[in-house]
């Protein structure tokens, strides 16, 4: 397995480069196909999701009853709760190893008047809409109980043993705090694609921060790629991430936060492809030029079509045996 070299014009831009650039796995010989991000089962984490949506099943009896005995803001209560504790209960699933179960009907081929025919890859779903619903839900469920509490004293929405009016006043308080985490986040939207060309990779990335509106397009020809290299992003967590070193200097214009001189990322994790099966098409075009008019077929997007999660679960494991 073999490094990159990260070249620099000066010492502040090497200085630079380090900091932003994270770990990076290199390139797997050609006939290596083991994974660059193993996809794992994890029995607990999938315990957990059962759990969680058992007690999102408790809510649906308790938010029927308030609702036969016309207790308006018990049901709401229950609804939140309940859709706090369903969309928990999916992004744990996703997290035991539960994920790109098949290729994303997000992705799709398209046609570029400058590029030609080539494939599509948009942000997956789920990345900030489960993080509102949790919010959401978990505010409309604390406003309720602390609401039924300082109103008539009804204890149904308070967990057992929290009938006080400390405990209830504490439960406002977190509910305000997810609406207002709620509020931020609504202002804060980032839009991520990549598009893969016979010619090159493009990259588009917007981002609209409250007032602040920002967008970064940027197209690589493959002859001005040198290396496509499997890293591992750890601003938020270890994702996987994609860098595309080039020949030439970046303009800083229209590099994002992630980026460098001489090298832009892709942050393989936000995308709907997944991460092992689009670094190797990557890597294949850069290294098989008559590889490249493949993303021009009718059926390219199944190019990006996974291993069946049965394999990548077996990979898994025996690169964690192999250590």
């Amino acid at each position: 397995m073999t490094k990159p070299s990260i070249s620099a014009t000066s010492a502040e831009t090497h200085e630079m480069s380090s900091k932003i650039e994270p770990p990076s796995f290199g390139t797997y010989p050609r006939n290596d196909q083991r994974p660059y991000w193993p996809q794992a089962f994890r029995p607990v984490i999938f315990l957990m999701a059962v759990a969680l949506a058992l007690s999102a099943m408790v809510m649906i009896p308790l938010a029927l009853r308030a609702g036969k005995a016309h207790h308006a803001l018990e049901v709401t209560g229950y609804v939140g709760g309940l859709s706090m504790m369903a969309l928990l209960s999916v992004t744990a699933l996703r997290e035991s190893g539960f994920r790109h179960v098949r290729r994303s009907s997000r992705i799709h081929r398209i046609h570029d008047p400058r590029h030609g025919d080539g494939i599509i890859v948009p942000m997956r779903r789920g990345l900030t809409a489960p993080v509102m619903i949790v919010l959401l839900g978990g505010a409309v469920y604390g406003v309720a109980a602390s609401t039924l509490w300082f109103i008539a004293g009804n204890t149904s929405l308070l967990p057992e043993g929290r009938d006080t009016p400390r405990n209830a006043l504490l439960v406002a308080v977190l509910a305000a705090v997810a609406l207002l985490l709620s509020s931020i986040l609504l202002a804060i939207r980032i839009e991520f694609a990549v598009r893969i060309f016979r010619e090159g990779i493009e990259r588009h990335t917007r981002r609209r921060i409250f007032f602040s509106d920002k967008e970064f397009r940027i197209f690589l020809p493959w002859v001005d790629i040198t290396s496509v290299d499997a890293e591992m992003n750890a601003d938020l967590g270890r994702h996987p991430s994609i860098g595309l070193r080039t020949a030439r200097p970046i303009p800083e214009g229209q590099r994002t936060p992630h980026d460098s001189n001489d090298r832009i990322a892709v942050l393989a994790h936000a995308l709907a492809a997944e991460p092992n099966t689009l670094v190797r098409l990557l890597q294949g075009m850069k290294e098989n030029p008559e590889k490249r008019p493949e993303v021009e077929r009718p059926d390219s997007e199944d190019l990006l079509r996974p291993p069946p999660l049965r394999e990548r679960f077996r990979a898994a494991r025996r690169r964690k045996a192999s250590r």
